[in-house]
């Protein structure tokens, strides 16, 4: 009975090495974890080149310690040896490899712009812990921040690179959702700090490295004009939470940025009947609206503020519509708005909140959005 058992035993064991022969050459299981990949391999260490997954190149494989994976371990089961390994994908792999590259602090720009200052009989700290953000150069007596962006980390490459999108930079990138949310939160990041510095009473510069490089001298020169007491970038409202409400109506926008602590500094409509019913839901309203043609409105009587809301109309744009596009006689009141932002200059509200239809970027298979710098002159409607 037992020697019967036994040689059951063996005649299992052997048909399992016959199975796990038939294996040896074969990826056995893929197991994705975050961004390391499990490999299992019922294989001899000779046979591992054998298993080499299709989307691994020979470069990556066989399978260097230190180089292109995270941790191997291995074990004996049935008399064969179970290889268990995990190893970084290759875009992975290129976003460690770019992360280790990237410095925080002391960048060449940062060190030339420094330099400059210096020359010109500033002194300052770098980088101070104790301050939101930690901005590259401050000047304490003064209440000075200046901060030196990068334009591929704080969103400002897609503009250089002359694309419509931050989106558009990482097309057909694999890493693409991870560049994006990284991308976005250092965006984040830097709106919190700055408004974070101004509401403790400080004046904040932001520059991006390629305005240092490019004009090194106009950059110091608004440094210095900044620690004169002249008025600082578009930024310093920042902390305000302040806006102008353009094709304000009865004052639908208005009402939603107010329950999320925003104030309304200033609002313009065409239409007196919009402003009367705007008057009944919002009181002191004729101390800040403004009844007239956007076309025809001086950029000087817009106030400085944090935010420009745009809710122009879409009759030219939306499929019910005309569809004539941002040239229509209606619709084309968006250069309106445009021209103002223009006029304003270092005034310009740092962020802009347009809405509309899809009809806005879709219309004429998008080149009248596109082609906005060159709008030819619209037809436009007077009050």
């Amino acid at each position: 009975m037992g020697t019967h058992h036994n040689l059951k035993l063996l005649a299992i064991h052997k048909l399992m090495i016959r199975i796990m022969n038939i294996m040896a050459s074969k990826l056995a299981l893929w197991n994705v974890l975050g961004d390391m990949t499990s490999i299992q391999l019922y294989a001899s260490r000779d046979s591992i080149q054998a298993c080499r997954p299709k989307n691994i190149s020979l470069d990556d494989w066989p399978l260097v310690p230190g180089k292109n994976f995270g941790s191997i371990t291995q074990q004996n089961v049935w008399g064969l040896t179970l290889f268990d390994v995990r190893y970084r994908s290759p875009a992975t792999r290129d976003i460690s490899a770019i992360m280790r590259k990237v410095r925080s602090g002391d960048t060449a720009p940062e060190i030339k712009f420094r330099k400059a200052l210096w020359r010109r009989g500033l002194r300052y700290r770098v980088s101070p812990r104790s301050l939101p953000g930690k901005p590259d150069v401050v000047l304490p007596g003064l209440k000075l921040a200046v901060f030196v962006d990068g334009e591929y980390w704080h969103g400002g490459q897609w503009q250089r690179r002359k694309l419509r999108a931050l989106e558009d930079q990482f097309a057909g990138t694999a890493s693409r959702n991870y560049w994006l949310s990284k991308i976005r939160g250092n965006m984040e990041r830097d709106c919190v700090a700055t408004a974070a510095l101004q509401s403790k009473g400080w004046t904040v510069l932001r520059f991006w490295e390629s305005e240092i490089n490019s004009d090194l001298e106009g950059c110091v020169d608004k440094t210095i004009e900044a620690a004169d007491g002249a008025p600082g970038s578009a930024f310093q409202h920042l902390a305000s939470k302040s806006f102008a409400d353009f094709f304000a109506g009865i004052g639908l926008m208005r009402l939603g940025l107010e329950r999320q602590g925003w104030h309304c500094a200033f609002a313009n409509d065409l239409d007196p009947a919009k402003y009367e019913m705007y008057s009944g839901n919002f009181e002191e309203t004729s101390q800040h609206y403004v009844v007239q043609d956007v076309h025809e409105l001086p950029a000087s009587d817009v106030p400085s503020v944090t935010l420009a809301t745009a809710a122009f109309p879409c009759n030219d744009l939306s499929l019910a519509g005309s569809r004539q596009g941002l040239t229509g006689e209606s619709s084309s009141a968006f250069w309106g708005f445009v021209r103002i932002l223009r006029e304003m200059g270092g005034r310009k509200p740092p962020v802009v909140l347009i809405e509309n239809v899809p009809g806005f970027l879709t219309s004429h298979i998008g080149r009248g959005f596109q082609g906005g710098a060159t709008r030819p002159e619209p037809a436009r409607l007077h009050g």
